[in-house]
C-alpha cells in the first residue's frame, strides 16, 4: 500500500529527523507578532523578515544582540536538554526560506493593515477599520489604542512647551532626498532642530556633518513616519532630513566609507553621535540609508537603488554597512551616496 504525505508533512519529518521542531518555531514567530510593534519597521518586508528570523535565531540561541541564560523563557520548562543540533548552512537557509514562504504574506498583511488604518495626524486607529474575529487581533488592537493615546498625551505636553512656537517648515527645493519623507515631515512638524535643541545638536562645515542626540533611548516619537518610539534610532532619519539640504547646495560629497557612529549610556541618558566626513566635489550628492535597531535589514534595497541610479547614468557609491554597538543595543545601517 502506497502512503502519500503532503509537502508540509514531508518538511516536518525532514527537520524532525534533525531534531528541529517546526511547530515550536511557528509558535515563536507568532510570539514575535505579539511583541513587535509594526510602527518600528520601515516597510512590510522588513517587518516580515525580522519576525521570522528573530524567532529562528532565538530557537537556535544564536541572536547577535541577545544574552541567553540557562533558564531562558524560550525553552519549555519540562525540557532538560535546551540545546539544538547544528544545521548545515544549506539546511539553515532552507529552514529560513520555508518559514519565509509560510509566513510572508500573513506578516506583510499585518504591517500593511496596521499602517493603512493608522492616522498620522491623531495617532488613533480609526473606528471599524480592523475587521478580525480572532481574540489575538482584538488584544493587539487594544494595545495599539493604548499606545496611541499615550503618544497623543506625550506630544501634547511637548507641543505646549516648545513646538507650537518653534515649528520648523521646510522651504527648500523638492529635489532634496527626505524632503517628502513622512519621517522628515514629522520631524519638522514637531519643531525640528529649534523644537528639540535640548536633545539634538548639529555641527556642520565643509569637512564634516556631525549630529548628536542626548535623551531617552525610546519612548518619544521625534522623526518617524508612523509615530514609532524607537527614539534613538530616529536620529538616522534626522540625519537625512538635515544633511541633504546642506549637500544640495553643492560641491560636497559624503565619505560613506568613514562614517563614524558612537553611542553611550542607556535609558533616559542615552547618547548617539553620527559623524559624516565630507569631501569637495564638482557634483551634487545626496545621502540615503536603511537600517534597524536590534535587527539587520540587509543592504539589498540600497544596492538596488544604486544599480538603478547607475543604469540611468548617475554616480552611486555603496552600500556601506555601519554598526553601532552601545548599552542601548545594536543599530545596523547601510549608507549610499549618489549624484542628482
Amino acid at each position: 500500500m502506497k502512503i502519500i504525505i503532503t509537502e508540509d508533512q514531508y518538511n516536518d519529518l525532514k527537520f524532525r529527523r534533525r531534531g528541529i521542531d517546526l511547530q515550536k518555531i511557528r509558535d515563536m514567530i507568532e510570539d514575535q507578532v505579539e511583541i513587535q510593534d509594526p510602527r518600528n519597521f520601515e516597510d512590510a518586508e522588513e517587518y516580515a523578515y525580522f519576525c521570522v528570523n528573530q524567532a529562528i535565531c532565538h530557537y537556535f540561541k544564536d541572536c547577535d544582540d541577545y544574552d541567553y541564560d540557562d533558564d531562558d523563557d524560550w525553552d519549555d520548562e519540562e525540557e532538560n536538554d535546551n540545546t539544538h543540533p547544528e544545521l548545515s548552512f544549506q539546511m539553515r537557509i532552507e529552514l529560513e526560506n520555508l518559514m519565509d514562504d509560510e509566513f510572508d504574506e500573513y506578516l506583510k498583511s499585518l504591517w500593511e493593515e496596521y499602517h493603512q488604518n493608522y492616522s498620522e495626524e491623531t495617532g488613533i486607529i480609526e473606528e471599524n477599520d480592523f475587521v478580525d474575529s480572532s481574540v489575538d487581533a482584538f488584544k493587539k488592537l487594544l494595545s495599539m489604542l493604548d499606545g496611541a493615546f499615550k503618544e497623543k498625551e506625550t506630544d501634547k505636553e511637548k507641543s505646549t512647551s516648545s513646538t507650537s512656537s518653534k515649528k520648523d517648515t521646510y522651504v527648500g527645493p523638492k529635489g532634496v532626498l527626505g524632503s517628502e519623507w513622512k519621517s522628515c515631515k514629522a520631524w519638522r512638524s514637531k519643531g525640528g532642530l529649534a523644537g528639540w535643541d535640548e536633545n539634538v545638536d548639529v555641527d556642520k562645515s565643509s569637512s564634516q556633518f556631525k549630529i548628536t542626540y542626548k535623551g531617552p533611548s525610546s519612548g518619544l516619537s521625534i522623526a518617524h513616519a508612523s509615530n514609532g518610539k524607537d527614539t534613538i534610532h530616529q536620529l538616522f532619519n534626522i540625519l537625512i532630513c538635515e544633511i541633504n539640504p546642506f549637500l544640495y547646495e553643492g560641491n560636497l560629497k559624503p565619505n560613506i566609507n568613514n562614517i563614524k557612529t558612537e553611542g553611550g549610556k542607556s535609558g533616559k541618558n542615552s547618547t548617539l553621535t553620527i559623524t559624516v566626513p565630507l569631501e569637495h566635489s564638482e557634483d551634487t550628492y545626496q545621502l540615503d540609508r536603511r537600517g534597524g535597531w536590534g535587527h539587520d535589514p540587509g543592504g539589498s534595497k540600497m544596492a538596488s537603488k544604486c544599480a538603478e541610479i547607475k543604469s540611468k547614468g548617475g554616480e552611486c557609491f555603496g552600500p556601506v554597512k555601519n554598526v553601532t554597538q552601545a548599552r542601548f543595543g545594536k543599530i545596523t545601517e547601510y549608507f549610499i551616496t549618489y549624484t542628482i
